[in-house]
């Protein structure tokens, strides 16, 4: 996986540097484009994995993903969010590569005040579970629903309605290794 080429696609420049500084501490060949527009002078043949920011519009991020699968079909493409796009690129070239996931199932259940996650896990791991809530600043109001060491099997959660809505995410970490995130809208 070392080595791997990555192309980072941002609206901030801040955060995309500090992804493609944390992706080469890695070890991964990263190079970041940041700004607003269409990107005509980025090529897809270059790179294993191609990850775009949430600040990317949903019209630009669809005319990219075309143009680089018609660049490179086997490129990976990824929606990247910021503060946990290095581990997601990690988290995303390892399950390229064939490694097993840990994470078997993320789902979301419930509706009116209570809400629900389950998940399934493969192996025995320390899950965090978060709600990460922008509202209006750079950095997120990060709401846990668990930390915890658990074994291999399926378990809930159970969060507050209010903690969903437009711009809000869920986070899951494993190990501190490997993360999914979704869409609380």
């Amino acid at each position: 996986m070392l080595g791997k080429r990555v192309l980072v696609i941002g609206r901030v420049a801040a955060v995309n540097q500090r992804v493609v500084a944390r992706l080469t501490e890695r070890g991964f060949a990263a190079t970041g484009a940041a700004g607003e527009g269409s990107f005509p002078e980025l090529d897809a043949r270059e790179f294993d994995l191609v990850a775009m920011g949430a600040g990317i519009d949903a019209a630009t991020r669809s005319v990219l993903k075309d143009r680089f699968r018609g660049q490179r079909p086997d490129v990976l493409l990824l929606d990247a969010y910021g503060p946990l796009a290095t581990e997601q690129v990690i988290t995303t070239l390892r399950r390229a590569a064939g490694e097993l996931a840990v994470l078997e199932l993320l789902s979301l259940e419930g509706a009116g005040d209570a809400r629900r996650v389950r998940v399934t896990l493969r192996r025995p791991c320390r899950l965090r579970l978060d709600v990460n809530r922008h509202r209006g600043t750079p950095e997120p109001e990060v709401l846990s629903i668990t930390d915890a060491r658990l074994e291999a099997g399926t378990h809930g959660f159970g969060f507050a309605s209010t903690w969903t809505g437009e711009g809000h995410l869920l986070v899951a970490r494993i190990d501190d290794d490997e993360v999914e995130v979704r869409g609380l809208a």
